[in-house]
């Protein structure tokens, strides 16, 4: 996906970095991220102070639109098989909103948690579906707070 280079340098690579620690810690994790919109910003030829004169809403003129927003979702289970049916209604779901500009590294990514549900909205995705009903609800409502 193509991000500014403080959101994907910044902010979405402590959140990466944060999902290693994760597995470091005898987790696994299901991710899936993607692009919301257009409007984002990348810098051209990577020359230039990186302040927001110096970039564009697209790569090569208008053929690669930035994305406006980047999403992650991060489903956290201790290691262990049978996956589908480990989660719980007390899993952990980390579920991030990141603007794609300049500017998003001026908040830490806990600061862009949202709910599953938010970012379904969004989205129009219906993420984690193939765990029972009453569990879905309940994690995708929340927001990670650790």
């Amino acid at each position: 996906i193509p991000q500014s280079p403080n959101c994907n340098g910044i902010v979405w690579g402590a959140l990466e970095d944060y999902c290693r620690t994760l597995v470091g810690q005898g987790n696994e994790l299901y991710i899936i991220s993607g692009p919301y919109g257009q409007g984002g910003t990348a810098k051209p030829g990577g020359t230039g102070p990186e302040t927001s004169a110096n970039y564009v809403n697209g790569i090569g003129g208008v053929n690669i639109w930035v994305p406006a927003q980047v999403w992650k979702v991060v489903v956290v289970l201790p290691n262990g098989n049978d996956d589908i049916n480990r989660i719980t209604t007390s899993t952990r779901v980390i579920a991030v909103i990141m603007p794609n500009t300049v500017g998003c590294s001026a908040y830490d990514w806990k600061h862009y948690r949202v709910s599953v549900d938010a970012l379904e909205t969004l989205t129009g995705y219906d993420f984690i579906s193939n765990v029972s009903p009453s569990i879905q609800s309940v994690i995708e409502a929340s927001v990670d707070n650790l």
